[in-house]
């Protein structure tokens, strides 16, 4: 940890006493989880029930990667990530680019989730994606969701002031420190391995899960919305396609198809055709392995995230190996956006222990 600067001394003497959410936002590494991390020991030691929202996806110190975490401190603590996790929202990316609705969405649940939880305090730690449309649009709306008492700005040479000048114009409270001189620049393939040691240690002793066709349903994916086709119509177009269909199911907006092989555009008319529906969408056997998917229970909360390991079309079952031990059903898998080979999540010997279970 850094020296802690006079500023951060003179900023938790100001805002601790009466602000119950405070955010942290600034550019890529310049100390936003060192302030969140320092910021929330000293609500905790000052007698406050502490919780963080984690919702740097890419470098997530409370859950794995692509979640946004909620962490609840029981003492002060050394680093961010031995915050023990008290719940997950998926993202199901890495970067909120493509997903912006979910990564709101999961920093204004994980808020409401630690007042629930009785926290007195709640420190919200977010990326580094503040620059153009994009990154000024996420903030923007993160912070007029999560409606802070306090946005504490770090920044090295005011790149981040269009946006603290606009959340000052709409009331809100804006402290600027500058960014500590200890902090240093990470490069992309230190953040990676990050990642990776993250995506690592969340998979430590994950075990094989079998869910069977039907004892879930599916989000971020066409797969699996459907009604399968009748045995008839399974002939018909296997004739038709001229090779096995592993599945096939009729949805409201067409239909979808596993099969072993590409389809000819004009294969895959005559079969849309022969179903009736608009269109036929063909998808690859192995077009979900080693997907990380949210597993979500029936109450809609997320119970874990889950590597696929094969859809197993035969047995009619998807094979998932995760962490959760839990009572709860699956109901719902969240397919994602991530795609990682066993090598990178999977410590030598984990592998196979998921294997054979």
């Amino acid at each position: 940890m850094l020296a802690e600067p006079d500023e951060w001394c003179t900023l938790a003497k100001e805002v601790l006493p009466w602000a119950r959410t405070l955010i942290v936002v600034g550019a890529v590494d310049t100390g936003k989880t060192t302030l969140t991390t320092w910021l929330a020991n000293r609500a905790c030691l000052l007698g406050y029930k502490t919780a963080v929202v984690d919702a740097d996806v890419g470098q997530s110190d409370i859950g794995p990667p692509a979640t946004v975490g909620l962490g609840l401190l029981r003492q002060a603590v050394e680093y961010l990530h031995d915050v023990p996790v008290v719940d997950l929202y998926f993202v199901g990316s890495t970067t909120p680019r493509g997903h912006v609705a979910a990564a709101l969405t999961g920093t204004k649940r994980m808020v409401e989730q630690a007042f629930a939880a009785g926290a007195d305090r709640v420190l919200i730690n977010t990326t580094g994606l503040v620059g153009g449309s994009l990154g000024r649009t996420l903030k923007y709306h993160k912070v007029n969701l999560t409606r802070p008492d306090c946005i504490i700005a770090l920044q090295r040479h005011g790149e981040i002031e269009p946006l603290l000048n606009t959340w000052e114009a709409s009331g809100f409270l804006v402290y600027r420190l500058p960014v500590p001189a200890g902090v240093r620049r990470r490069s992309f393939e230190t953040r990676a391995a990050f990642r990776n040691g993250r995506w690592r240690e969340f998979f430590t002793g994950a075990r094989r899960q079998v869910l069977p066709f039907g004892s879930f349903h599916t989000a971020r994916t066409s797969i699996f919305t459907g009604e399968p086709i009748s045995e008839k119509d399974r002939q018909k177009l296997e004739s038709l396609v001229g090779q096995p269909l592993l599945w096939a199911e009729k949805t409201p907006v067409g239909a979808n198809a596993v099969t072993p092989h590409p389809l000819p555009k004009e294969a895959a008319a005559a079969a849309a055709a022969l179903l009736k529906v608009p269109k036929l969408l063909r998808i690859a056997p192995e077009s979900f392995r080693g997907v990380i998917a949210g597993l979500v229970g029936p109450e809609g909360r997320c119970l874990s995230l889950g590597w696929v390991e094969k859809v197993d079309y035969e047995a009619a079952s998807l094979l998932v190996v995760t962490p959760y031990r839990g009572d709860e059903p699956v109901s719902v898998v969240e397919f994602s956006s991530v795609r990682l080979d066993a090598e990178i999540i999977f410590e030598k010997g984990a592998k196979s222990e998921a294997e054979s279970a």
